[in-house]
């Protein structure tokens, strides 16, 4: 794994005991990034992109797996495993696990640090009010950003029944303003957490979209409904006619949904440039129109007024969980979207989106071309003879 940049993502699990099919399981789940190079206790993975690559490891004296990825921006490629290896583990009741980030600094020139971090203690700093942005390393003194010891790393199912939407949205604030350059990742990030508070509604829709004002102020109440494809780096509109709707709705649903859209126009200023045309579409003629609808969106959304707080908060609600009635104006109305897109598309055909379910568990709405990409990969692999490798993957789909 040398030479493939300076840029390192560093993980340790640390379980209270080894499992068998730990990491197989894992390894035959992130079979799509094979290198054909894996033994009993590892392997080495690839990216698609072929610029990045990453080693997992299992230690089953000490009961620790180890997840490293190199290249120049690991963030997404680390997401993508971290998410699969966190799933794996799920397979396992009662098991317990611990992620620990080491520390980036150096005790000397050839000496890393050996100081560790509790990821959940890092994530509680980032969703505290206001967020603590720094740690200090207890080896070296040196003051550490905890957004960027945290790259790579989105929340698992077991945080989300621990901590709240609204504070997982809160980290994901910080991380976006820190990472906005790193479009893949931070797209991953945002959809992982999306997808964790619309089950928590029962949602089911597509929720990548831009929303374009045809008047010139809010209060016209007519817009039109752009979809999107949702796969993570590669974020664009569909070819017109497909995924448009003309919405003469009252302004209200704007309303309900607001904080989605807020955040959604976070992640979309920052989309990176496609590699290569999609759907017939050059890459000039889809950048320029997404950049203008982002532009039209931005309007748009400044005009939404922010809810109405009429009592300052007492202390103990500033560090209490909020409750229902705060998180009705603070978070989005998801069954409000689903309700509107249902009524403009009662056939849910979603301008031609196709549900897919990634083996790590995130739920994508994607164009033809992008749901086919995954359509290849799982048949190429179940043309595979021989390997146990995938006789664990043939398992996983069952």
């Amino acid at each position: 794994m040398s030479g493939l940049g300076t840029s390192e993502i560093k993980v340790l699990y640390q379980l209270n005991t080894m499992p068998p099919g730990i990491p197989t399981w894992f390894i035959a789940r992130s079979h799509r990034f094979t290198t054909n190079t894996h033994w009993r206790t590892g392997a080495v993975l690839q990216h698609n992109d072929r610029t990045h690559k990453a080693l997992v490891q299992a230690y089953s004296r000490r009961n620790t797996v180890e997840l490293i990825v190199r290249g120049p921006t690991p963030a997404a490629f680390f997401s993508i495993l971290d998410d699969g290896f966190n799933r794996t583990l799920e397979r396992y009741p009662g098991l317990e696990i611990k992620r620990l980030v080491p520390c980036p600094c150096m005790r000397s020139e050839n000496e890393a640090c050996t100081e560790l971090f509790d990821y959940d203690d890092l994530q509680k700093r980032l969703t505290r009010n206001p967020p603590r942005h720094e740690i200090e390393c207890r080896k070296s003194g040196d003051l550490l950003d905890v957004r960027q010891l945290l790259l790579g790393l989105a929340p698992s199912e077991r945080d989300a029944t621990r901590a709240g939407i609204e504070r997982l949205t809160g980290m994901l604030d910080s991380i976006i303003n820190k990472m906005a350059d790193q479009a893949e990742y931070t797209q991953r990030m945002f959809l992982k957490i999306l997808r964790i508070a619309q089950d928590q509604q029962e949602v089911r829709c597509p929720s990548i979209f831009a929303v374009i004002p045809e008047k010139s102020r809010l209060t016209g109440n007519t817009f039109e409904l752009r979809l999107y494809c949702e796969e993570p780096g590669a974020w664009h509109p569909l070819p017109d006619p497909s995924g448009r709707y003309q919405v003469n709705e009252s302004a209200d649903w704007l309303r309900k949904i607001a904080p989605h859209l807020k955040q959604l126009l976070a992640v979309l200023k920052h989309a990176a440039p496609l590699a290569g045309p999609v759907l017939g579409m050059a890459v000039s003629t889809m950048s320029e129109r997404l950049k203008a609808e982002v532009d039209a969106m931005a309007e748009l959304v400044a005009q939404i007024p922010e809810p109405a707080r009429t009592l300052e908060p007492t202390r103990q609600e500033r560090y209490s969980e909020p409750g229902p009635a705060v998180r009705a104006t603070t978070e989005a109305d998801f069954r409000a979207l689903e309700a509107l897109l249902t009524k403009l598309d009662p056939d849910r055909t979603w301008g031609g989106l196709s549900r897919k379910t990634t083996p790590e568990g995130l739920t994508l709405y994607l164009c033809r071309e992008h749901y086919e990409a995954y359509r290849r990969t799982v048949r190429l692999l179940l043309r595979t003879r021989g390997s146990s490798i995938v006789q664990r993957y043939r398992q996983l789909l069952i």
